[in-house]
């Protein structure tokens, strides 16, 4: 399967670099372009291996913000599309649709003295994000599913995954421990 987004540009926006806040598009390869983009300096504050997982998690929250939150794509609908091998075109298909075609999902990062916080929100209608966690992990792994791990796995990664109460924004943190540079006298 192809991504069919992946040709076009990727329309990750800035928005205010200062504050490292972005707005993407709804295409799967701009999720990829922003977590390189919001996670290129992690290797100042932890090992490759840390980075490396933390920048898989990060994607995943924000495939999520786009299938799940902006094109209000099921869980069941997303299990068939990957069953029927149309995952690509039907994720396309609805990024045309009125209702989801101008919805951004807005990243913002920023690393404070000791912890990185990721905020990422999507314009849909939100989740029990309280029921979906703990069901749909288990289920997945019981299962064997190729999808359905994503926040469960983002909680091992960040200290802290919070969602608001609609469940259309959360805050990912991670403790980092930042070396003071040595002081010239």
């Amino acid at each position: 399967m192809k991504d069919p987004g992946a040709g076009q540009k990727a329309a990750i926006t800035c928005l205010d670099r200062r504050n490292n806040v972005y707005s993407i598009g709804n295409h799967l390869s701009a999720a990829e372009e922003m977590t390189q983009l919001a996670t290129r300096n992690l290797g100042r504050f932890m090992d490759q291996k840390q980075a490396k997982l933390l920048r898989i998690a990060l994607r995943e929250i924000i495939i999520n913000a786009i299938e799940h939150g902006n094109l209000g794509i099921s869980f069941r609908d997303k299990s068939k599309a990957m069953i029927d091998d149309s995952y690509f075109e039907f994720v396309a298909e609805r990024g045309r649709a009125l209702e989801c075609r101008d919805r951004r999902v807005t990243v913002s990062f920023v690393v404070e003295e000791d912890r990185l916080v990721y905020r990422i929100t999507d314009e849909g209608d939100g989740f029990d994000h309280r029921k979906v966690v703990g069901d749909r992990s288990r289920n997945a792994n019981r299962q064997m599913l190729a999808h359905g791990r994503g926040i469960s796995m983002a909680k091992n990664i960040f200290d802290s995954v919070r969602y608001n109460k609609k469940g259309n924004h959360v805050k990912l943190v991670k403790k980092i421990n930042i070396r003071p540079a040595s002081k010239k006298k």
